[in-house]
């Protein structure tokens, strides 16, 4: 199995991140995928990724509720550490968040494209996260050829018909599904359905998102089998079926 995005660099994990690298492994997990959040995590992420080589593989972007009054300092400083670094496996963690507040719509649709152009002409995969906002992703989108446009909506959470115009119009995008497809009330398990696994990676985002029967606790990689099984579930296959579907769509996507 493959966590396609999770923040085990963060201060929540300072304590005892090597502990929850080794549950990882000890859970099956074959690599772990860490996207950026902004220009003070670079050295976090780069350090981790340092450590534990050929296992954490990062991602650099600027998350969109991340964006201060300098976003285009924020986004040079981003993409000159990830330039010098040249290790990148992708763009992320980028996209539009609305959730919270819709007064930075402008600015977010703005430096979302910047970054989706940038991983164009790098050829990297990107992280994408949209909450809230999947009208104003698909306009964003349409600045772009949608073969162009190559990488995974992290933690999906949108509608069945904004599943199936990502499985239709954009070939090369795949769905995140982390520890919301288990809730109780999701309406996620109904949307999957209709969408072929081949198009399906999972992934935590921890520290938050836990699966049941975890909810409330801290997440992290090692719960990304309650996610398989959930999945195996919904598609009718055996977990192993899953897990290696899933594995195979990770490694295409994110070049792992």
């Amino acid at each position: 199995m493959i966590d396609t995005h999770t923040h085990i660099y963060s201060k929540e994990f300072a304590a005892d991140r090597d502990a929850v690298v080794a549950r990882a492994r000890r859970a099956g997990l074959s690599a772990i995928v860490l996207p950026n959040e902004d220009d003070t995590s670079l050295e976090a992420l780069a350090s981790m990724c340092d450590e534990y080589a050929g296992y954490c593989f990062p991602l650099y972007g600027l998350h969109p509720t991340e964006l201060t009054a300098d976003y285009r300092g924020q986004l040079e400083r981003i993409f000159a550490f990830a330039e010098q670094r040249a290790d990148a496996k992708g763009v992320g963690e980028i996209g539009l968040d609305l959730y919270w507040d819709k007064t930075k719509a402008a600015e977010q649709a703005e430096v979302f494209a910047w970054q989706i152009d940038y991983a164009i002409a790098h050829n990297l995969p990107m992280s994408i996260h949209c909450r809230n906002a999947y009208e104003l992703l698909f306009q964003v989108f349409e600045q772009f050829s949608a073969a162009a446009l190559r990488g995974s909506l992290h933690c999906f959470s949108g509608s069945a018909a904004d599943a199936q115009r990502i499985v239709t119009d954009y070939p090369n995008m795949v769905l995140g599904v982390n520890g919301t497809v288990t809730y109780k009330n999701s309406e996620l398990p109904a949307t999957y359905q209709d969408v072929p696994l081949q198009r399906i990676v999972l992934e935590t985002d921890a520290p938050y998102l836990s699966p049941v029967p975890l909810r409330g606790k801290r997440n992290e990689p090692s719960f990304v089998p309650f996610v398989a099984q959930r999945l195996a579930e919904i598609y009718g296959l055996p977990v192993s079926e899953v897990e290696k579907i899933t594995d195979q769509n990770a490694r295409r996507v994110f070049g792992i």
